[in-house]
């Protein structure tokens, strides 16, 4: 093959070989997995209608206030407030961050105690495995 000369010697691994497909699910585990699915999705959906319920109706009654600087406050608490709900209905912001192990941040003693936490800033780059 005239890719064999990039064959790691430690564990005969080639970077240009594609890995084998994944099994896919089939028979009872799919139909048994697609189920599940729908019974999550079913429970997210009144959760999520009543958000959305919540955000109008406080919408509408931020205008009790009369005064256009406390409306102008009170959308921005019901926009944090409401999108925060949303969120955390759909479980969007359940994100895991983690350093990786060569990371220069990373400090083997702080992550054995559960002392290691990762610290976002404005500008980080974010890489995703879904």
């Amino acid at each position: 093959e005239k890719y064999s000369r990039w064959d790691d010697p430690s564990n005969g691994l080639n970077p240009f070989t594609p890995l084998p497909p994944r099994s896919q699910l089939t028979g009872v585990l799919l139909c048994l997995r697609k189920v599940v699915t729908c019974v999550f999705v079913l429970l997210r959906v009144p959760c999520l209608l009543m958000v959305l319920f919540a955000y109008h109706v406080m919408h509408c009654c931020k205008y009790l206030a009369l005064v256009p600087a406390l409306i102008r406050l009170q959308e921005r608490f019901i926009d944090y407030v409401c999108s925060k709900m949303i969120l955390n209905v759909t479980s969007f912001n359940n994100i895991k961050e983690t350093y990786h192990r060569e990371d220069d941040d990373f400090d083997f003693v702080k992550w054995q105690k559960g002392e290691l936490s990762v610290k976002s800033q404005p500008g980080d780059l974010y890489v995703c495995n879904q």
